[in-house]
This record gives structure tokens, C-alpha cells and sequence, in this order.
């Protein structure tokens, strides 16, 4: 099985990646580490992009949507069309880990909300953002698409929508990133915690 994950702005420096942007880099090589031993193949996708991201492995595939990323989220919000198999070639299962703009696509999907904040805020994002990320909703919703939330908290505002069938929803914690795994020397912790005037 050929799995496409679906991302935007994957050749960002690691250090400056925003909250999504971790989550796609840090799912993207968990998925790696866990799959050495199956018959699935990941592929990483992404729009308007010339080259594989830096930190991406060798031996995970890469695929650039051709055109101008604006051009193709225009596109896509507003006639829908191309198609992503047609753009990249042909994979069995699509994850789009970024909800930004519609993908059209004829084949079985998912999607990770992280949050709706350009519906509860949209005055934080631009116009096309807001009908960007409207119309990926009703899509997801029209074409049942499966969804995966970070928390509860917005798995119950998903379901609130009303658009989505909550048997589409699962919830799906994110996980602690390596670096955090390591014990931090007792001398640090006293340090933090005395400039912060907290206990350890």
C-alpha cells in the first residue's frame, strides 16, 4: 500500500517550524522508524516546492505538486480540480497533515485538524486561509473523509460542526519528541526552577 502524506512548507528550517510543521516532521520520521518491517510505502508531498526537505530521510520518497503553491490552493478552493493523482501520480490512501486548502482527490483520505481557530479567529488569517481551510471542511465532510484531532477539546468542536460524522473522528494524542526524553541534571532543574521562584 502507497501512502501519501500531504503537507505545506516542509523545506522550512527545522528550528523555525511552526507548530504544524514539527508535527509533520516528527510524524513523518516516527512513521519511518515504525515501518522498517512493512509492505506500506510513505511518500512525503508537498506544493511549490523545488527540492527534498534537508531533513527528510533518503529512503522515504518525495513528491513536489507542480506550479505555484498559491496558484494550486487558488485552484483547488475554487473549482477543485486538478486532481492530486493526477499532479504526483497514483497512491492508495492520502493524509493531509496540513488543513489549509482543499485537496481533490478521488481516491480514500484522512486528515489531521489540529485545531479551528480559522473559524473561531478568523480575523488572525487571510480571506483566502479562511475560505481555504472552510472549503477543506466541507469536503472532509461531503466525501467522509476519516479526521484525526491532537486532543478531546477539539474533537468535541469537530463534532459540534455538525458537518463532520463524529464516527470519523478519532483522537489521536501527539507524541514527546526525542530530545525531551533525556533526564536534565538536577543542578539545571534547580537552576530553572530558582529563576523562576518555583520548587523542584
Amino acid at each position: 500500500m502507497k501512502i501519501l502524506l500531504f503537507a505545506n512548507r516542509v523545506i522550512e528550517p527545522v528550528h523555525s517550524m511552526t507548530g504544524i510543521g514539527r508535527y509533520v516532521k516528527e510524524l513523518t520520521l516516527g512513521i519511518i522508524a515504525a515501518n522498517k518491517s512493512s509492505r506500506w510505502t510513505y511518500d512525503l508531498c508537498a506544493p511549490g516546492e523545488g527540492r527534498q526537505p534537508g531533513w527528510l530521510p533518503a529512503d522515504m520518497g518525495y513528491r513536489r505538486v507542480p506550479g505555484p503553491r498559491k496558484l494550486v490552493h487558488a485552484a483547488w478552493t475554487a473549482i477543485g480540480a486538478p486532481r492530486l493523482e493526477r499532479l504526483v501520480g497514483t497512491f492508495d490512501l492520502i493524509h493531509a497533515l496540513h488543513p489549509s486548502y482543499p485537496i481533490p482527490t478521488g481516491g480514500p483520505a484522512m486528515i489531521t485538524l489540529h485545531d479551528l481557530l480559522p473559524l473561531r479567529h478568523p480575523e488572525w488569517y487571510r480571506r483566502d486561509e479562511n475560505l481555504g481551510f472552510r472549503r477543506t471542511l466541507d469536503v472532509v465532510g461531503e466525501r467522509g473523509w476519516g479526521v484525526i484531532v491532537n486532543s478531546e477539546y477539539v474533537g468535541r468542536q469537530v463534532r459540534e460542526l455538525g458537518t463532520i460524522s463524529p464516527d470519523r473522528i478519532s483522537v489521536v494524542h501527539m507524541a514527546v519528541g526525542d530530545e525531551f526524553r533525556h533526564p536534565v541534571d538536577a543542578v539545571h532543574v534547580s537552576a530553572a526552577c530558582a529563576s523562576l521562584g518555583l520548587t523542584p
